[in-house]
């Protein structure tokens, strides 16, 4: 299956494992939703946050419900959820994770922070990596490779609200070109200056998620079930926390 063959059949999948009934009914779940709250979590109450991404980020497989609903329902960020699931960084379809920025969110909504969500879809499609630019000047920046389009949502996060950003890694992925766009988000740290939730080299979090016997995964290790998103959502409140304080 191609590249773009596979990102459609995310699309599609998404859509049939989906069920807005059963969606309605995890949301009013209060086991579900509602987990201990880290000392100072107050602090997020009302903060408007971005979530850009993909499958993950969308709840893909349970019922697109996440860890960022989770968030909102326990506390109480209001977040601006912009997650289409098989999509990618790099490219110049509309779906891409910058033009869904640039389209699909506000810039005069403020906003107290930004997470982003390192797909694996780029590796899996065949996206080249490329380079980090030398300057912070836009047109310096390749957005048909991983690396130029996460430089370019940089800049424009920046211009437009100079928020914190966060960025996180997947859970287990299976793409060998995953641990290269991980060590390279290293690397785009010293430039950018963002925090980097690291799921992907959590070796106990992946150790405790891979097995299925615990629930936590779905049958392909990648997308969280609602019990691993709700495993998931404390590891991003502790980040924000320390972000918004």
């Amino acid at each position: 299956m191609n590249a773009q063959l596979s990102g459609i059949w995310s699309l599609i999948s998404d859509q049939i494992s989906s069920n807005p009934i059963t969606r309605k009914k995890i949301l009013a779940n209060h086991e579900s939703m509602h987990f201990d709250r880290t000392p100072g979590a107050a602090i997020l109450n009302g903060k408007r946050i971005a979530f850009l991404g993909s499958s993950v980020t969308k709840g893909f497989k349970s019922h697109h419900v996440s860890f960022v609903d989770i968030l909102a329902s326990n506390d109480g960020i209001s977040p601006v959820k912009e997650a289409i699931s098989g999509t990618t960084l790099a490219g110049s379809s509309r779906t891409t994770y910058l033009n869904r920025l640039i389209n699909n969110i506000d810039t005069q909504i403020p906003l107290d922070a930004f997470v982003l969500q390192l797909s694996t879809n780029d590796g899996s499609q065949h996206k080249p990596l490329g380079q980090i630019a030398a300057t912070y000047d836009t047109v310096a920046f390749n957005t048909a490779t991983t690396l130029g389009a996460m430089e370019a949502i940089f800049r424009y996060v920046h211009d437009h609200w100079d928020c914190p950003v966060l960025v996180y890694t997947c859970v287990n992925p299976r793409h060998p070109e995953y641990a290269k766009l991980v060590q390279s988000g290293y690397e785009l740290q010293k430039k950018w200056k963002f925090r980097i939730l690291d799921l992907y080299n959590d070796e106990s979090l992946n150790s405790k998620m891979t097995d299925l016997q615990n629930g936590y995964l779905n049958s392909d290790l990648l997308h969280p079930t609602i019990k691993g998103n709700h495993l998931l959502a404390p590891l991003f409140e502790k980040q924000l926390i320390q972000m918004l304080k």
